[in-house]
């Protein structure tokens, strides 16, 4: 991308030695954040995330997007019921 989240040159030659170095502020990292899933009660079944990372039968945390939207849905096995 040329240019940062403020439409500022990505690249720059700040001093004019033909070197340019690259504009990347920390909010403009790939920031993951840990969320964790923990299933209880005597049930069985699964709980799910939308963008894939968590799928709680198996892999109940990921490190998932800052500042994106997670979905999560449960699924009850047969003969068990999902209740909040």
């Amino acid at each position: 991308m040329p240019t940062d989240l403020d439409s500022e040159a990505r690249f720059k030659d700040g001093d004019g030695d033909g070197d340019a170095v690259v504009d990347m502020g920390a909010y403009e990292a790939d920031t993951r954040y840990l969320l964790s899933v923990s299933r209880t009660g005597t049930g069985s079944g699964k709980v799910a995330s939308t963008p894939a990372g968590i799928n709680c039968g198996t892999n109940c945390s990921a490190a998932l997007k800052h500042d994106s939207t997670i979905t999560l849905t449960a699924t009850a096995d047969g003969g068990s019921q999902f209740t909040g």
